[in-house]
């Protein structure tokens, strides 16, 4: 990256990412944290209808960690260098931890849960608090053609506006700026 970015040395002050954020608005793009009206626009956001039976598996929860570290053992110490699971290591930040999540989420979504249903997915906190939480859905219908019965639904879709509650709140916690 030396040969692109050379006014940036490794021991500058500035990491790269902030580099290219403080000169993006010199060359036309929008400025660091900003949300564009066409990002709104044409995105939504949508309530489900879950079917009756199945669940969403935490897997920040002390008993899931308990399975993964148990079940996924080797794969965690050969693949992602982790002698014992630790919810730290659910919930750290980068690529690697992003690795080691997804292949969580994959095991998790092979299982077949203590009521003999399938996981919707799996629920786990936002890295901005605990009390917000995300949810990663499989849509097991489309992937593997199972029956429409294990599928959530969508029953509503509202427009992203500027004002709502939801938008507002995310872009104060988030110091963005919308637009």
């Amino acid at each position: 990256m030396s040969d692109v970015f050379d006014d940036v040395t490794a021991d500058d002050d500035l990491f790269l990412h902030e580099q290219i954020a403080n000169e993006l608005p010199a060359h036309g793009g929008m400025a660091a944290r900003s949300v564009s009206k066409h990002w709104r626009e044409i995105r939504a956001i949508y309530e489900f209808e879950l079917p009756t039976v199945g669940w969403f598996v935490d897997v920040t929860a002390s008993d899931s960690i308990g399975a993964f570290d148990k079940q996924l053992r080797s794969t965690l110490a050969d693949e992602h260098g982790i002698d014992e699971l630790q919810l730290s290591h659910l919930t750290a930040d980068g690529a690697a931890a992003r690795l080691l999540t997804t292949a969580v989420a994959g095991w998790v979504r092979g299982q077949v849960l203590d009521d003999g249903s399938l996981a919707h997915g799996i629920v786990y906190p936002s890295k901005f608090g605990r009390d917000i939480e995300n949810y990663a859905m499989w849509l097991r219908r489309r992937d593997d053609g199972t029956s429409d019965d294990i599928d959530p639904r969508s029953t509503r879709q509202n427009a992203i506006g500027r004002h709502a509650d939801a938008f507002q709140r995310a872009v104060e916690r988030l110091r963005l700026r919308a637009h």
